[in-house]
């Protein structure tokens, strides 16, 4: 088991490996069926990497917000990766949806209208909660988010937190770092 589980770190990192002090978390897919599991696991793997209170419920709002997305619209579900460094959290959702509109990319926007499916209020919400997210459409079809939190005492919001660059797998360049298409 423990091969695979360096094997898998070696794919989505290259040539990092976690000696660099990357740890990954949690590697799965999801549908509708699975969001609640999947936002349970989320939860989990945050608290025991020290978010409490309204940091781990900001932090599990957010992605569960970003993977609602991949279900209503980017085809139906997608792939969620959490990995842990020495200052933060970091969650990769990708799809196979039709990528998302420029129009929605404006995080710090003004709130979307109220009552407007498809207004981008999850990506907003997102935005106003993680101190680090980067939106990419991938070649060939399909979305990849990626959100920053910090851990605490460890490059909190009052401390600068990690940029929206750091917020991918090390290695993964322009290409998913899922390997979905």
């Amino acid at each position: 088991m423990q091969l695979l589980v360096v094997r898998t770190l070696e794919h989505l990192f290259g040539a990092e490996s976690p000696a660099s002090g990357r740890e990954l978390l949690c590697d799965r897919t999801f549908d509708l069926s699975s969001v609640a599991s999947a936002r349970a696991a989320l939860a989990e793997h945050a608290r025991a990497r020290g978010l409490t209170d309204i940091d781990l419920t900001k932090f599990v709002l957010a992605v569960h917000e970003v993977m609602i997305n991949s279900v209503r619209h980017g085809g139906g579900g997608g792939r969620l990766l959490l990995w842990c460094t020495a200052d933060a959290l970091h969650c990769h959702v990708d799809d196979d949806g039709p990528g998302i509109p420029p129009s929605l990319r404006n995080l710090r926007r003004r709130r979307p209208p109220v009552g407007r499916i498809g207004a981008g209020h999850g990506l907003w919400l997102a935005g106003q909660v993680c101190p680090g997210v980067r939106i990419t459409d991938r070649a060939g079809g399909g979305a990849e988010v990626c959100l920053t939190y910090p851990l605490p005492g460890r490059g909190g919001p009052d401390q600068g937190a990690a940029a929206p660059g750091n917020c991918s797998p090390p290695g993964s360049g322009e290409a998913s770092a899922s390997g979905r298409r």
